[in-house]
């Protein structure tokens, strides 16, 4: 079986898939590392270098190359991966989707706590608790309509929410 996990950035989808993965014995895909490791540069360079939309077709080629590749795993998946090239329509008919659906609050602190704002390049320049969650609800607002086509909704994200193997 195959599960897509889908929710804002620092919604905890890389945590959570590879504590999965080990526990159930499947192969774990953070495809945000999986296209850094094939173009041999980070997401941010990608974004400064060749823009959003560059990424995003990338984004979309390498999930379906890792869906073609791995019919039992879990992958997590980037905050926008659901929101271009028909990908929500894709995973579904594909696997399993899991929306983490943390609070704004929850992962606006979990963003500060683990500095790893500078990492991501749609918070570039963004640097108070405010700003951090004023950027989440935006980013929710517009995900929303996809992220809520996923078949399972998770709120409370721990050891027992993830569905059973």
């Amino acid at each position: 079986m195959r599960y897509f996990l889908l929710g804002l950035p620092g919604s905890g989808k890389s945590y959570w898939g590879k504590l999965w993965a080990e526990k159930n014995d499947i192969l774990f895909i953070d495809l945000d590392h999986y296209l850094e490791k094939k173009e041999g540069k980070t997401i941010a360079e990608i974004f400064s270098s060749e823009g959003e939309s560059r990424f995003r077709a990338l984004e979309a080629a390498y999930l379906l190359e890792a869906i073609k590749e791995s019919p039992d795993a879990i992958i997590a998946c980037g905050g926008g991966t659901p929101c271009f090239n028909n990908n929500m329509d894709l995973m579904n008919g594909k696997g399993t989707t899991v929306f983490l659906n943390l609070s704004i609050h929850h992962i606006s602190e979990r963003l500060i706590v683990s500095n790893e704002i500078d990492k991501r390049p749609l918070f570039k320049g963004y640097s108070t608790s405010t700003q951090i969650r004023t950027k989440l609800s935006e980013l929710l607002n517009d995900r929303l309509p996809y992220y809520s086509k996923a078949k399972i909704e998770v709120t409370d994200v721990n050891e027992a929410s993830f569905p059973h193997f």
